[in-house]
């Protein structure tokens, strides 16, 4: 109680406010009372108020005191100041003639701080002198820890300007104070004020157990204060004396350590940022910017670094104070790859105000460098809300078996995701989870119309493939997490909010299984009937082709046949590929010739292939149409399964420069790659390749999906090209 009726003194003395008590006893004749205070003081204190006069002349200013029945005055026209050790019932009133107000005033107070943050000197007094070097020290240290670390704050009310206050009093001319400063070297000392009685001075002394002197610490001439390193070897000590004729006088500073082992929970920071994960990124979604403080000494030439979470393309806006001016930032992306981006080179306060991480970034590091005895406070916060629960931009594509889905944010039904389609992506996605333990039924509402284009992904929870799709409309899934597709359109402009959100429907439920009744016997003879009739056409067959089947003469006739027709097909595509102009058309249906006649015919009459990969699901032969061209005939057989989504890759092994340059029949092609569509079961297909390029080594790869699963073909070995 006590502490606070002194706090709200000190308030009402530094506010300088205008209440005038009205409780005025004796008013006094001619005079304007500017203001009367009177307090309950149960901790003593020391004391002390000095009013000074901002015009010419402040006529009739007289300063009162009343104490234990006392009454102490001071009167001046142009300052007037009073200092005493508080106890009990105390009222203080100042006095001036007509024409003065309080504005015309400025008032400087000793007097505690609120919320006990300050030190009073009382029943104990403080050395007069520093102690000489090597001498046991039982004085006690003034302790003015910044209670902070860079990301755990208990600090209370403390303000940055001011901190810790210690209160003292010099008796008489006699008297004198030498504080002991606790800290250590790497700290940094902060002290924004130090208000004395007139007459009163300071001065700063080092000590250790060889020595003890007087060291210079001058005001910094920027910040109207003193801001230095903590002595590297020894103690800090402050003094305050007086002249031999002084009386009573009160004295107060205050005080922040900035202490290097406390600058976060790990110890002190270290330029690069190293060890300790990335921070949490503060000030998203709305949030304000968060502040980061911190303390450079004078030799400390690393500097300090600030590790924070990021995400894709984020638009960041910080600040960066320095106290003094002065210091110098970077900042420095760090991709996915392990990769790292110069952002901005020698950024000063205040400058630059924003930066844009790129696609690939996952953190982001504010390197702080600064050449004297500095403070700096940082803040972050985010410009652009990012999409949804994201750090910045959704992620472009489906994650794949490498990423961590648990780690995603998660997105769930009834919640509105918003998000911003920026001018130079075209896909977002976005991840759910469905808990359910039969699934849920559920569909997608656009709740800012747009011209975006929204699917359900419902994904195996064991390999992540697509297993269905919905363009918005009623769906089930199970249980697991799921996705949400977002692509731009043609119509949509070029950068634009939208938003939507999953509507719950329930859960699924299981299908109710149907009895069925077996009466297959009512329709025997139907059966029967069919069957035969059915298979009479292929009894008929096999009666014609007996001898192919059962062995004979005809068996070599066909394979002679069929060798003088593979062998026109050969020479006619060998001449077709020969001329300047090709016939498609006739190119076209010689290829689809080839894959209507015996796989092996085909293998026997073109000869031994270049590369020849065979497996259970597909087989694959490769020739050279011509010697020294760079054309090359492709053949593929499908075995029992048939292969959807079917691409064909030609690439150089070595690394060189590889495209395809034209394919037949006609496919989609770009690059190396080829666009198959799907093969059919027990299907023959034969392309001609034609190729850019000069490698010295070809690698064939095939893949689909077979069967639902994805599987590739790809040989062991490559062909040697030149």
């Amino acid at each position: 109680m006590q502490r606070a009726l002194a706090g709200l003194l000190a308030l009402l003395i530094l506010t300088s406010a205008t209440a005038i008590s009205s409780a005025q006893e004796e008013p006094v004749e001619e005079k304007v009372i500017l203001f009367e205070y009177t307090l309950e003081i149960v901790d003593p204190h020391p004391w002390m108020s000095r009013i000074t006069c901002l015009k010419i002349s402040c006529v009739g200013m007289e300063l009162q005191l009343e104490m234990d029945g006392h009454l102490y005055t001071n009167s001046d026209s142009h300052e007037v100041e009073l200092s005493a050790f508080l106890l009990g019932n105390v009222t203080i009133r100042l006095l001036v003639d007509d024409g003065t107000s309080i504005d015309d005033t400025k008032s400087e107070v000793v007097s505690p701080f609120p919320d006990n943050l300050t030190t009073i000197e009382s029943g104990y007094d403080e050395p007069n002198t520093v102690p000489s070097a090597g001498q046991t020290v039982d004085s006690r240290a003034f302790e003015a820890t910044w209670p902070c670390t860079l990301i755990i704050c208990d600090a209370g009310s403390i303000v940055y300007s001011y901190g810790y206050s210690f209160i003292g009093a010099l008796e008489s001319g006699s008297d004198k104070d030498a504080i002991l400063i606790l800290g250590e070297a790497g700290d940094v000392i902060r002290i924004p004020m130090i208000r004395t009685s007139s007459g009163v001075e300071y001065e700063f002394w080092q000590r250790n157990d060889a020595s003890k002197s007087l060291i210079d610490i001058e005001v910094n001439e920027e910040l109207g204060w003193h801001q230095f390193d903590y002595p590297s070897d020894g103690e800090l000590w402050i003094r305050f004396t007086q002249d031999a004729e002084g009386g009573y006088a009160a004295y107060q500073f205050s005080m922040i350590r900035y202490s290097a082992d406390t600058e976060t929970p790990w110890g002190e920071l270290s330029n690069p940022w190293q060890g300790e994960p990335a921070l949490d990124f503060r000030g998203s979604d709305g949030e304000p910017a968060y502040d980061y403080l911190g303390t450079l000494t004078s030799n400390d030439a690393e500097g300090d670094a600030l590790l924070f979470k990021a995400g894709s393309r984020m638009e960041i806006g910080f600040t960066l104070w320095s106290s003094p001016s002065g210091a110098t930032f970077e900042i420095w992306l760090h991709e996915k790859d392990g990769s790292s981006i110069l952002a901005v080179e020698d950024g000063v306060d205040l400058w630059p105000s924003h930066v844009i991480t790129s696609e690939d970034t996952i953190t982001i590091e504010i390197r702080i460098v600064a050449i004297t005895t500095t403070w700096w406070r940082l803040a972050l916060h985010q410009e652009r809300v990012g999409d949804g629960d994201y750090l910045g931009d959704a992620p472009d594509r489906l994650w794949t078996d490498g990423d961590e889905a648990g780690e995603l944010p998660l997105f769930q039904f009834g919640e509105e995701v918003n998000a911003y389609m920026l001018m130079n992506e075209d896909v977002d996605v976005f991840a759910f989870e469905i808990s359910d333990v039969n699934g849920s039924k559920f569909y997608l509402k656009e709740e800012i119309p747009s011209a975006l284009f929204y699917q359900i992904l419902i994904l195996n929870q064991t390999t992540g493939a697509i297993e269905n799709t919905s363009l918005g409309m009623p769906i089930d899934a199970p249980a697991g997490i799921h996705a949400v597709r977002v692509e731009r359109t043609p119509d949509f402009p070029a950068s634009g909010h939208y938003a939507f959100t999953l509507v719950y429907l329930g859960d699924s439920q299981p299908a109710v299984p149907v009895e069925y009744v077996d009466q297959s016997d009512l329709f025997l003879a139907y059966y029967v009937f069919a069957g035969v009739f059915l298979l009479a056409p292929a009894f008929v067959v096999l009666y014609w082709n007996r001898r192919q089947f059962f062995g004979g003469a005809a068996d070599i006739e066909i394979e002679a046949h069929e060798r003088r027709r593979l062998r026109r097909l050969r020479e006619r595509l060998t001449a077709l590929l020969s001329e300047e102009v090709v016939d498609e058309q006739v190119l076209e249906s010689s290829l689809h010739q080839l894959g209507d006649s015996p796989w092996q015919a085909v293998v026997a009459d073109w000869g031994e292939p270049l590369l020849r990969h065979n497996t259970a699901q597909v087989e694959i032969c490769i020739w050279r149409i011509a010697e020294g061209g760079a054309t090359l005939l492709v053949g593929i057989r499908i075995a029992d399964s048939p292969w959807e989504l079917a691409a064909m890759r030609v690439h150089a092994p070595e690394g060189a420069t590889l495209a395809i340059a034209d394919v037949s029949p006609r496919h989609l092609f770009q690059g190396d790659e080829i666009f198959l569509d799907t093969l059919r079961k027990g299907s023959k297909t034969f392309l001609r390749l034609t190729l850019e390029g000069e490698p010295s080594n070809l690698g064939f790869q095939l893949s689909g999906l077979v069967d639902g699963e994805p599987l590739a073909a790809v040989p062991n070995r490559s062909i040697e090209w030149s």
